[in-house]
Parts: C-alpha cells; sequence; structure tokens
C-alpha cells in the first residue's frame, strides 16, 4: 500500500511540475529587416535597421502560449539622416513600443452558451445566447524619437536591442554598415 502512494504522488507532482508557469516561460523574441554579417547600403533618409519586437502570447498562469504564437509588442528603427556640417554622421532612432493585454483566452477564448426550449401546442419557442472572448486592447504608444552624430575616427557602433550596427563608412550619398547579431 504504501509503495502505491508513493507512485501517485509522484506522478501527481511530476503532473502539477508540468502545469506550472514556469514550465514554459513567456519570452521576446525581435526579427531585423536586413541580413546579418553581410556589408549594407542605405541613402540619406533610409532605414538602416528595423527591428521588430514580439513576445510569447501569455496564458492565463502567465506563462508563454504552447501553440507558440506571439503578440506584437513594438519596433526600434534607425535611419541615417545624412552628415552634420563637421564631418560626423547623422541618424535618427526611432522607437515604437506597442500596449497589449492580448492573452490567449482574448486571442482564442472560449465560447459558451444557453438555450431555453419552450412547447406551446405544436410549435416550439426557443431563445439561446452565447458569450464569446474577451476583446484585447491593442495600441501604439507615442513613438521615442533621438537623433545622434557618430564621429566615425572615434567609434562606429550603434547598438539597438540585440543588433549592433557597425558603421564601415558614411558620405553625401549614404552609408554603408553590417549587422550583428550580439
Amino acid at each position: 500500500m504504501q509503495g502505491r502512494f508513493r507512485t501517485v504522488s509522484c506522478f501527481v507532482a511530476a503532473s502539477l511540475a508540468c502545469l506550472t508557469p514556469s514550465a514554459v516561460s513567456a519570452k521576446q523574441a525581435t526579427s531585423s529587416n536586413v541580413q546579418e554579417n553581410k556589408e549594407t547600403f542605405a541613402s540619406i533618409g533610409d532605414v538602416l535597421v528595423k527591428v521588430t519586437l514580439r513576445e510569447s502570447l501569455p496564458n492565463a498562469f502567465g506563462g508563454a502560449d504552447i501553440f507558440g504564437r506571439k503578440r506584437d509588442r513594438g519596433f526600434v528603427e534607425v535611419r541615417f539622416m545624412g552628415l552634420a556640417t563637421d564631418g560626423r554622421a547623422v541618424f535618427r532612432r526611432r522607437t515604437v513600443d506597442i500596449y497589449s493585454n492580448e492573452t490567449t483566452m482574448s486571442r482564442s477564448g472560449m465560447r459558451y452558451g444557453s438555450a431555453d426550449v419552450q412547447y406551446d401546442n405544436n410549435s416550439a419557442h426557443i431563445q439561446s445566447y452565447s458569450v464569446g472572448p474577451q476583446q484585447a486592447t491593442v495600441q501604439a504608444l507615442p513613438p521615442d524619437t533621438v537623433e545622434f552624430a557618430l564621429d566615425l575616427t572615434k567609434g562606429n557602433l550603434i547598438t539597438i536591442e540585440d543588433r549592433q550596427i557597425q558603421v564601415l563608412s558614411a558620405d553625401d550619398a549614404g552609408v554603408k554598415f553590417v549587422v550583428q547579431r550580439r
């Protein structure tokens, strides 16, 4: 009897460990519009790099969606704005954050309903209703924009999220650069 109890309690403990929020943790993922480790050129006003931010859709326990679905969190981009009068390369970094309370339940949710049937002679009166998933709120917050100048003789690295932009050269026509993952 004691052996059976130990087996059952181990099974219950293992099952609960699989259901805890830490079993599948929510995490942020990034993607870029530029191929990594390849020399690239951008003209004045062009976006050098745009990093899109996404995170795991949270489930009811705060962990990541077991199906791998994600929700948008915004983006960060760096543009080349030209050369300053002193020869420094001028860039503009723009960050847009997205607020979202979207969860697995608001994305797919559960539908449930009820029906009431009343019979009267040879006819039936049916009244029904259903309730669907709660609507999520998703909105872009006002962008945060910073302009900065980079003296390429003193440093040539720009970091955004998990990417690093190495500026190789800049002139009136544009900028040559390489993007690497940090």
